[in-house]
């Protein structure tokens, strides 16, 4: 539809441009929802792998604050996160450990409203065994969610619907596939 608008308004480069943005948006989401389908066709089938490889792990921490920041700003929500630099390199797959970290803080985005609270920490960080190991806080002052859906909340194709007028509700695979990397990593 968004196509057939641009089209009609080639001699107005604003509306064009506002066209453009909104199919770029619904492409984005398309894809996506596209690769989440895929990742959970490969848990199903037990194909979904890591592939760690060394990296550092503040690329990755700064990888998910260049995402977040202008998600959060978007929306009006202040995001906090964890300042400072851990200085380590650690052996990850760092493509789904970004996954699992920007499924949980777009949650936190997605369910917080406008003028909302997100956080993000990295806390009780060590090093055992050659292995790095924290505690990865995430928190919001959004809707939350029922006890009931809390039981439910790693199963594909599960959101719980708390008020049908709001339409905040995802494909419900977001979680199953950070479950899994979290399962993956040994988390």
């Amino acid at each position: 539809g968004m196509t057939a608008l641009g089209m009609e308004d080639t001699d107005n480069p604003e509306k064009m441009a506002e066209c453009l943005g909104k199919i770029d948006t619904a492409g984005k989401f398309l894809m996506g929802l596209l690769n989440d389908l895929v990742d959970v066709s490969k848990i199903e089938m037990g194909s979904f792998r890591l592939h760690p490889r060394p990296c550092a792990f503040d690329n990755i921490i700064s990888s998910i604050r260049d995402m977040m920041d202008p998600a959060c700003a978007k929306k009006g929500i202040t995001f906090h996160m964890t300042e400072g630099e851990i200085g380590i390199n650690i052996m990850a797959d760092p493509m789904r450990f970004e996954q699992l970290l920007f499924n949980l803080l777009s949650n936190a985005v997605k369910f917080t409203q406008r003028g909302g609270e997100v956080s993000f920490r990295i806390c009780n960080y060590a090093t055992y065994n050659d292995k790095f190991c924290a505690d990865y806080v995430i928190s919001d002052n959004g809707i939350g969610m029922s006890s009931e859906f809390q039981e439910l909340l790693f199963e594909p194709f599960t959101n719980e619907r708390q008020d049908a007028a709001k339409k905040k509700h995802g494909s419900g695979l977001g979680l199953a596939i950070v479950r899994n990397i979290v399962d993956l990593m040994g988390g």
